[in-house]
């Protein structure tokens, strides 16, 4: 009797951690099931840290308008010097060196006794450090945000934007024809024996700043108006070696204080300007371009010889 009282005692605690790893069991199978169900669809693509924003473009367009830009650039780059002038059409002053008050104040405070250093140096930071540095960044937001698969496309409306600044830039510098300090500060005969490859007819606007301040301000833009958390970080790298570019440019006797400005303002403004009116977030109901058409009026009045146009727009 007492055995098989043992047995049964038995039998039960055994039945009774049967039970029990069971219920563990199915928990752990159903919370499984539940984290798996509250997981992202694989085919939802990777998770963001911030909202993506869509660009508008059309590749159809984009990328023949920035070859073309290239094609063109590069193009005017090969013939330039066999086709500018060779006579100045804005001449700062009749003697050596003479020039207005603005530009030679910087010109006597920045220029350097051993300009080819200050040279090398704006080379440098023009075609290389800028450039890399922003474009550089504007990569590191993206995958700092966990979308570095919208570079491709950044980095094609950068492309876009920069070589439209480079265009209007370089259309500009024939046109002017302001002499560079350094050639402006020999007498007629010395100037007689410069090479025409040193461009010295091509001081307005200064092409290095432009560059770096046109590469920052797209790519400033873009990142912008992606919403990027980095994307202030672009905009104040790329200004400072914009900045110590037009330094450069000035402390080697190449540009004038109003040639850097000039060409600053080109870069910054048409650089930036591109992205931001033909290439804002397709949340957008409409472009800043299609946005200013819309607050834009065009009206006639009839009148006593003819008709009085007027153009109007809202703000």
């Amino acid at each position: 009797m007492a055995t098989l009282l043992v047995a049964r005692w038995k039998s039960r605690r055994i039945a009774r951690r049967l039970s029990a790893l069971a219920v563990v069991v199915v928990a752990c199978v159903a919370g499984g099931a539940n984290a798996r169900a509250q997981d992202p669809p694989a085919s939802a693509g990777p998770v963001t840290l911030t909202p993506r924003v869509e660009l508008r473009h059309d590749l159809r367009l984009d990328v023949p308008i920035t070859v073309g830009l290239a094609a063109g650039v590069v193009t005017w780059t090969l013939v330039k010097n066999d086709v500018v002038a060779r006579e100045c059409r804005w001449c700062d002053g009749s003697a050596p060196g003479e020039v207005n008050a603005v530009d030679d104040f910087f010109r006597t405070a920045l220029r350097r006794p051993d300009i080819e250093p200050a040279k090398a140096i704006s080379n440098v930071l023009s075609y290389g450090v800028g450039p890399a540095l922003t474009i550089g960044l504007g990569v590191l937001a993206a995958s700092a945000d966990r979308r570095l698969d919208e570079t491709p496309l950044n980095l094609l409306l950068v492309a876009e934007g920069a070589l439209a600044a480079l265009t209007v830039s370089e259309a500009l510098k024939p046109i002017v024809l302001r002499e560079r300090p350094d050639y402006h500060a020999l007498d007629a005969e010395a100037k007689k024996a410069v090479d025409p490859s040193a461009e010295p007819l091509l001081s307005f606007p200064s092409g290095h700043p432009m560059a770096v301040f046109a590469v920052t301000s797209a790519m400033g833009t873009i990142a912008s108006m992606r919403g990027y958390r980095l994307a202030p970080l672009v905009w104040i790298a790329g200004s400072m070696v914009g900045i110590a570019t037009g330094y450069a440019r000035i402390a080697a006797d190449r540009h004038y204080f109003t040639d850097v400005l000039a060409g600053t303002t080109i870069g910054f403004v048409v650089g930036g300007g591109v992205p931001w009116l033909f290439h804002q977030p397709r949340t957008t109901a409409t472009s800043e371009l299609g946005r200013i058409l819309q607050r834009t009026r065009l009206a006639t009045t009839e009148v006593r010889g003819g008709r009085i146009v007027t153009l109007g727009a809202s703000f």
